[in-house]
């Protein structure tokens, strides 16, 4: 309790922060030592539970949070806010900040067994700011894009905030997870894509809305039988070669056929029990009842989240477009994972959507996008994945020899590269990873258990 009451007071700081041009950062990170000094031993007068006898910052223990020194807190907040003297409350938080690191790392082992969390303070309403502990990015640069943005969250590294006044009316669905076990400094994230197969075709309806605008669904799936087996099969492979996430592209699923996989996995009837099991697996997505799902299940079968498509893609056609008429739900499943910081599944038009796509850079701290797709070509997926680099972003972007059926056979030749790991960080090495089709699958030739790996640096 005395924990929430110092998280609400955090929240409703940030809350007059985040609204402050970047001028105000721009400058508080140019202010001269003795100003800081002078700031600080302000700070340690007023708050001396807070520091210790050289005016650092002191561990924040339960014990320390009393009445009276919430009730201090609370006034310096609005002195600051009246006054407009925003340093001084910057500087606050950075403390409090670092004085919650111990703290913030109970929170996300506590965050991971409850698999779920709303936020750790109570006044999201009030503030519409979301509190979360922080899981890092091992990937992630010091600057954390200072060199070309000031803003509040830079100055943050043990608590991440969500402002719900910046993703336009989006539901967050903050999920914490195991991360892969980090053994030392050149740890790896080793990650599979299978594009699955070159067999199956789609059954498209088209129709219109009472504005005459054309649309377009899915109303079935041809050559999928096998397709269950095949997945199985991918994912033992993926198994034995120790791969940690395994990705499959876009619309391939069914209902009976994810759900039977998901059993078997709770069974143990897929992977080697001997044997390290995948941290995520994230299924072809599901087309049905204008919904366009990916499920993200654990090695053992749990589902920990299920993302849909929020932006329709647009058919094009002679005589006129159709745009994919689905439903969103404006839910984002965002994972949180230390190793990774937070990683999202972005379904094929979602990613290629600015401003979409950009909730997830400049607010959520998106640091590993997964990118299912059923598309003509990975063109323009690439050039997005390049601008994702500053953000200390990396892309997996999954494709599907399925759509050939969809193309001239001229144009087939786009799918040669059917896949990508797009890379980006701190770490020299981490360049672009392409995945090509061999010869046997341009000839038309499916090999059935195709599987790509690639590596990210921890």
């Amino acid at each position: 309790m005395k924990y929430l009451r110092l998280y609400n007071f955090i929240a409703d700081a940030i809350r007059i922060l985040a609204i402050q041009e970047e001028e105000v950062y721009k400058k508080y990170k140019a202010l001269s030592v003795s100003k800081k000094k002078e700031i600080n031993q302000k700070l340690a007068g007023l708050f001396p539970e807070l520091y210790d006898k050289n005016l650092r910052y002191s561990e924040i223990k339960e014990d320390i949070l009393s009445d009276d020194l919430m009730y201090r807190l609370g006034e310096f907040k609005e002195v600051c806010e009246s006054k407009k003297e925003y340093f001084e409350l910057i500087q606050l938080l950075e403390n409090l900040d670092k004085g919650l690191s111990k703290r913030m790392t109970i929170e996300i082992e506590m965050c991971i067994e409850e698999d779920a969390a709303a936020g750790l303070n109570s006044n999201m309403d009030e503030t519409g700011i979301v509190i979360l502990p922080r899981c890092r990015c091992g990937w992630e640069r010091k600057g954390r894009g200072g060199a070309y943005r000031d803003e509040l969250r830079q100055l943050l590294h043990h608590i991440f905030y969500i402002d719900k006044n910046k993703i336009h009316g989006l539901e967050v669905q903050n999920v914490f997870l195991s991360g892969p076990s980090i053994n030392s400094e050149k740890s790896k994230l080793r990650i599979a894509v299978s594009p699955l197969s070159a067999d199956v075709k789609l059954n498209t309806e088209f129709g219109e809305d009472e504005n005459g605008v054309r649309t377009f669904c899915i109303s079935g799936l041809e050559n999928i039988e096998n397709t269950a087996e095949r997945i199985e099969l991918i994912l033992k492979k993926a198994q034995e070669e120790e791969q940690d996430m395994i990705v499959f592209p876009e619309i391939l699923g069914k209902r009976e056929i994810v759900n039977e996989i998901i059993g078997k996995l709770q069974r143990a009837e897929i992977f080697d029990i001997e044997k390290k099991n995948p941290l995520l697996i994230f299924m072809p997505s599901i087309w049905e009842n204008r919904y366009n799902e990916c499920v993200v299940v654990t090695g053992q079968g749990e589902i920990k989240c299920s993302q849909g498509k929020q932006n329709g893609f647009s058919y094009p056609s002679d005589n006129a477009n159709a745009i994919e008429d689905i439903a969103a739900d404006n839910k984002i499943c965002l994972m949180h994972m230390n190793g990774i910081g937070r990683l999202a599944v972005l379904l094929c038009k979602d990613f290629l959507t600015d401003n979409y796509r950009d909730i997830f850079l400049s607010q959520l701290e998106t640091k590993l996008m997964i990118v299912p797709s059923f598309s003509t070509g990975e063109f323009d997926f690439s050039l997005i994945g390049e601008k994702c680099k500053a953000d200390d972003c990396c892309v997996v972007w999954c494709n599907t020899c399925s759509v050939k059926h969809l193309m001239d056979e001229k144009k087939q030749e786009n799918l040669d590269t059917i896949a990508f790991l797009q890379k980006s960080g701190k770490h020299r090495g981490m360049k672009k990873e392409e995945f090509k089709r061999d010869q046997e699958c341009r000839d038309g030739q499916c090999k059935k258990l195709c599987l790509f790996t690639g590596e990210l640096i921890l």
